[in-house]
C-alpha cells in the first residue's frame, strides 16, 4: 500500500484537492485530507463542499470526488491517515498557502516518513495540470481544465456543432465559479454534454445595484442559472435577477440559495408580499420573511419525498431522490397557501415532510430550484436531472426566439 501527498500551492480553495484527485484517478487510490485554513471573508463560498462526514470541506474537494467517483471523507487526523494507508493506497492534497498553521502538514510527513512517503508536486502548464514525481521528475498524471472548470483526462471539445449552442447567464463572479465554489458550472458542463449542445456562459455580478444595466439585458440569454452560495450581499442581486426571469419567461434554475432568491422574488411579484425578503438579509429587522431559521444547521446527505404530479417531483428517481444540504435557512411554511394560491407549487419535500426542497412555478416555461445542492451530485456521464431540464427549456427558449425572428423576417 502508499501514502502518496500532492502538494500544489495555490491558495485558491476551489482547486484545493483538484491535483490529489488527479493522481488519485490513475492509480486508483482513496483521497484523504486533512484541516486547512479558508478566508470566508474574503471567499465565502471557500467551505461549501458536503462529502460524507458532518464537516463543511474545502470546495475544491468537489473534483477529487468527481476524478475518483469515491465520496470524500470527513477531515482525517495525520494518524488517520497513515492507518489507512497500511490497508489502501491513499492520496493527500496539501497547499502550502492554506495549510499553513494548522501543524497537518509537519505531522503527516514525519508519520509518512516512517511508511514510505511518496511526494508529488504539481502545476498549471495551460489548460493542463501536471503532477510530477519530486524523486525521479517523472509525470505521473495530468488532466486538461476545460471551459466550464472540470478536470478531464484529455482535452475536451466544445460540443454543440451539430445541436447549436445556448446562452446562459450565471449570476456570480467568474473567479468565485473557477476558484472558490466549482459545483455549479461543473455540473452545468455535465449537463452540456448529455445534450450534445454548447453553453455560452456569461457572468453577471450578484453585487450590482437594482438599478445597475445589466438587467436589463438578461432578457437577452436563453436561461439564468441562480447558484448557492453564502454571500448574502449577493442574495439582493440574486432576487434582483430572478424578478426579471419570472416576468419575462427566461428559464431559470435555482440551487440553494438561488431557489431562495426564486420563491422571495415570487412572493413579492405575485403573491402580494412586495416586503417579502429572507431573514439571512433581514439581519433581525422584522417583516415577512421568506426564508427563516431552522432549528437544526441541515448539513449532509437526506432523502427526498417528490411531490406527484409534478414536472420536479418526476425528475427525482433513483439516485436524484437524495441531495446534499449545506444551509440554515428554510421556506417560511405559513407564507406557503399564499404562495400557492399565487401559482407556486412544492415539487419536492424532505423525508419528514417539513421542509421545502423543490419548487416550480407550472405557468412558467422553466422556473425551477432546489433547497439543497443538485451540483454536488453530478458527474461526468451522469448529470443531474434538473440541470438537463434546465438546458433543455433554455434550447426551447432559443429556437422560439430564432422562429419568431424568421417570420419577422419573411
Amino acid at each position: 500500500m502508499a501514502l502518496i501527498v500532492v502538494r500544489h500551492d495555490t491558495g485558491r480553495p476551489g482547486l484545493y484537492g483538484a491535483a490529489a484527485g488527479i493522481v488519485a484517478a490513475q492509480c486508483g487510490a482513496r483521497v484523504m485530507h486533512g484541516p486547512v485554513r479558508l478566508d470566508e471573508v474574503r471567499d465565502p463560498d471557500a467551505c461549501q463542499h458536503v462529502g460524507t462526514g458532518p464537516d463543511r470541506v474545502a470546495s475544491g474537494l468537489l473534483h477529487a470526488e468527481r476524478l475518483t467517483g469515491r465520496l470524500v471523507d470527513a477531515i482525517a487526523t495525520p494518524a488517520q491517515i497513515v492507518a489507512a494507508a497500511a490497508t489502501d493506497d491513499v492520496v493527500v492534497p496539501l497547499d502550502g498557502l492554506l495549510d499553513a498553521g494548522t501543524g497537518f502538514v509537519t505531522d503527516l510527513l514525519r508519520r509518512g516518513a516512517a511508511v514510505g512517503l511518496r511526494r508529488v508536486s504539481a502545476y498549471q502548464d495551460g489548460a493542463v495540470l501536471m503532477c510530477r514525481d519530486d524523486g525521479d521528475g517523472t509525470v505521473v498524471a495530468h488532466a486538461v481544465r476545460d471551459g466550464f472548470g472540470r478536470f478531464l483526462p484529455e482535452t475536451h471539445g466544445a460540443g454543440g456543432a451539430e445541436a447549436g449552442r445556448v446562452s446562459v447567464v450565471l449570476i456570480g463572479r467568474p473567479v468565485t465559479h473557477h476558484e472558490v465554489y466549482p459545483g455549479a458550472l461543473a455540473a452545468l458542463g455535465d449537463a452540456t454534454d448529455a445534450l450534445g449542445i454548447g453553453v455560452d456562459v456569461t457572468f453577471v455580478d450578484p453585487a450590482a445595484a437594482d438599478d445597475d444595466p445589466c438587467y436589463t439585458v438578461l432578457t437577452d440569454f436563453d436561461g439564468m442559472l441562480l447558484p448557492g452560495g453564502a454571500a448574502v450581499p449577493g442574495a439582493r442581486g440574486q432576487v434582483r435577477a430572478a424578478t426579471v426571469a419570472l416576468e419575462s419567461g427566461v428559464p431559470v434554475m435555482g440551487q440553494c440559495l438561488g431557489m431562495q432568491t426564486m420563491v422571495t422574488a415570487f412572493a413579492r411579484s405575485r403573491a402580494g408580499l412586495p416586503d417579502a425578503t429572507m431573514a439571512e438579509i433581514a439581519g433581525g429587522a422584522a417583516g415577512v420573511h421568506s426564508f427563516i431559521p431552522h432549528p437544526h444547521y441541515r448539513l449532509g446527505t437526506g432523502k427526498l419525498s417528490p411531490v406527484p404530479d409534478t414536472v420536479l417531483g418526476a425528475m427525482l428517481v433513483d439516485g436524484a431522490a437524495c441531495v446534499r444540504s449545506n444551509h440554515r435557512y428554510v421556506l417560511n411554511t405559513r407564507l406557503l397557501p399564499g404562495l400557492v394560491a399565487a401559482g407556486l407549487r412544492v415539487g419536492a419535500w424532505n423525508d419528514d415532510a417539513d421542509v421545502v426542497e423543490g419548487i416550480e412555478v407550472p405557468s412558467h416555461p422553466f422556473y425551477m430550484g432546489m433547497q439543497g445542492h443538485p451540483e454536488l451530485s453530478s458527474i461526468p456521464g451522469s448529470p443531474h436531472p434538473l440541470c438537463v431540464a434546465f438546458l433543455r427549456a433554455a434550447l426551447t427558449r432559443r429556437d422560439g426566439r430564432a422562429e419568431a425572428e424568421n417570420r419577422k423576417e419573411r
